[in-house]
């Protein structure tokens, strides 16, 4: 993926990061968006499919929804239901 794709691609998945947290109204926006383009860039134009991500940073866990819905791991659906407590629907 080069340079302007990438870009691209942060553009579009920070504005979804901003609605998924608008929509669910919780969450950590600033602990998501200051990981989100490293992890972007990480798992379209650094990892490999063999390589394993472990995330350890705090409150950041909305970035890796987006980015994996930037893959196509995740569905639009599983973006509106990861912020819910299934619990108390």
């Amino acid at each position: 993926m080069d340079a302007l794709d990438l870009q691209q691609l942060a553009l579009r998945a920070r504005r979804r990061l901003l609605r998924m947290h608008f929509e669910s109204r919780i969450g950590h926006l600033g602990g998501n968006l200051s990981a989100l383009d490293a992890m972007l860039c990480l798992h379209h134009a650094v990892m490999k499919p063999a390589d394993h991500f472990i995330l350890s940073k705090g409150h950041a866990a909305g970035a890796l929804y987006i980015t994996l819905w930037s893959l196509g791991l995740l569905a639009e659906e599983d973006l509106v239901l990861a912020r819910k407590d299934r619990g108390h629907d």
